[in-house]
C-alpha cells in the first residue's frame, strides 16, 4: 500500500508476532540453511501449492490446513495415492503441534491406501508426558487435545497406516533440500533434518514435508529508534513481562503453570514504555510468551485508550488556562 508520514498524539502497536516465526536451531538460532529455505518456500508459496512442486514449497512456519488447501503436501492427489508413503516432521511441543498431529492421524484415516510416517522432533526431554493435564480443565477441548496428543507420544496410534516417531530432547542444527526429477518427469525432492540429542546421539530425518511449530516473537523494527524497554528474555515491554513472570513463578508453585486461564489481568500502569504515546498492546506485549488470550489483548486496548483519553483531557485543560491567563 501506500506509505504516509505525519504527526500523531499516540501510536499503538498491535502487529502480533504470527508473521514472524521463531528459528528451529538451538536457542532459537537458525539453523544451517533454515533462512535460504525460508525464502524460497516464501517465494513459492505465491502459487497454488500442488503435489508437482519443489521440496522447499513443502516447508510450512504455522499450522498448515492439513485437510483443506494445503492437504496435497501431505498425500499426492488423484491416482498417484495408490500405495504412496508420505514423511512428515513435526517439530514442536505447543498445542499447535497436537493439532497439526492430530489432523494429519484424520487425514491418514481419510486416505487408507497413503502411508503416513511422521517423525515427531521435541526439545522437551523424556520422562514425562509432552503435555500437561490440567485436573478439571474448563476447556473440554484442549483437555482433549492434550489427551489424544499424549496418546500419539506414548505410541497409542490407531490408524493402521499411520506410524508416528517421538524424538525427544533433539536440537536440529541443519535443514537442507535435495531436488531431483522422478520417472514421470515431474518434479521430487526431500528435505534433509541433521539434529542431535541430549546424550550426543545424532539424529537424521528424511521428510517430505515439514512443519516448524517453535513459536513466534515480535518483531521490533518499528521501534527500533524509540525507548522502549523489552524484556531480554521475552522481547516483551518490560514492565508487562516482568509481571507475567511473577505470575508463572507464582503459579508453578500451586501447580497451575500450564492453564492460562488463571492469569490476573494487568493494570493500565504495566502498558507504559519509557517512549511517550507509544503502546505495545495485544499479543505482540507478550512477546515470546505463549499464554495470551484474546480477552487480554481487548483490556489493553480499552485501558490504552482511557490513558490517552485522559492525557488528552488534560492536555485541553491546561491549554484552556494558559489561554485565560
Amino acid at each position: 500500500g501506500e506509505e504516509r508520514a505525519g504527526p500523531f498524539v499516540a501510536v499503538l502497536d498491535c502487529s502480533g508476532t504470527y508473521g514472524n516465526p521463531n528459528y528451529l536451531g538451538c536457542g532459537g538460532t537458525p539453523a544451517v540453511g533454515e533462512r535460504s529455505l525460508r525464502a524460497a518456500a516464501s517465494a513459492l508459496r505465491k502459487a497454488p501449492l500442488t503435489y508437482e512442486q519443489p521440496a522447499s514449497r513443502f516447508f510450512f512456519e504455522g499450522v498448515p490446513d492439513v485437510l483443506g488447501r494445503d492437504r496435497a503436501a501431505f498425500v499426492p492427489s488423484g491416482s498417484a495415492e495408490a500405495e504412496a508413503v508420505r514423511r512428515v516432521s513435526v517439530v514442536g511441543c505447543g498445542y499447535s503441534a497436537a493439532t497439526v498431529l492430530l489432523h494429519l492421524q484424520e487425514l491418514a484415516a481419510e486416505v487408507p491406501n497413503v502411508r503416513l510416517e511422521i517423525d515427531w522432533v521435541l526439545r522437551r526431554a523424556a520422562g514425562a508426558a509432552p503435555y500437561q493435564s490440567l485436573p478439571d480443565d474448563p476447556l473440554p477441548t484442549r483437555a482433549s487435545l492434550v489427551a489424544r496428543a499424549n496418546g500419539l507420544a506414548s505410541g497409542a496410534v490407531h490408524t493402521p497406516n499411520l506410524t508416528v516417531r517421538v524424538h525427544r530432547g533433539c536440537v536440529l542444527q541443519k535443514i537442507s533440500v535435495k531436488q531431483g526429477v522422478s520417472e514421470d518427469g515431474n518434479l521430487s525432492g526431500c528435505l534433509y533434518l541433521k539434529g542431535s540429542g541430549l546424550d550426543g546421539s545424532s539424529v537424521d530425518l528424511t521428510a517430505d514435508a515439514v512443519v516448524s511449530l517453535v513459536g513466534f516473537r515480535p518483531d521490533l523494527e518499528l521501534a527500533r529508534e524509540l525507548q522502549v524497554h523489552h524484556c531480554y528474555a521475552s522481547e516483551g515491554p518490560m514492565k508487562l513481562a516482568a509481571s507475567l513472570l511473577a505470575q508463572r513463578v507464582a503459579a508453578k508453585g500451586s501447580g497451575a503453570a500450564g492453564d492460562c486461564l488463571k492469569q490476573a489481568s494487568t493494570g493500565p500502569e504495566l502498558l507504559v514504555t519509557p517512549e511517550p504515546g507509544f503502546y505495545v498492546l495485544g499479543s505482540k506485549a507478550y512477546g515470546r510468551t505463549s499464554a495470551f488470550l484474546l480477552k487480554h489483548g481487548h483490556e489493553h486496548v480499552k485501558a490504552a485508550i482511557g490513558m490517552i483519553s485522559s492525557e488528552c483531557a488534560i492536555g485541553a485543560s491546561a491549554c484552556a488556562i494558559a489561554g485565560q491567563a
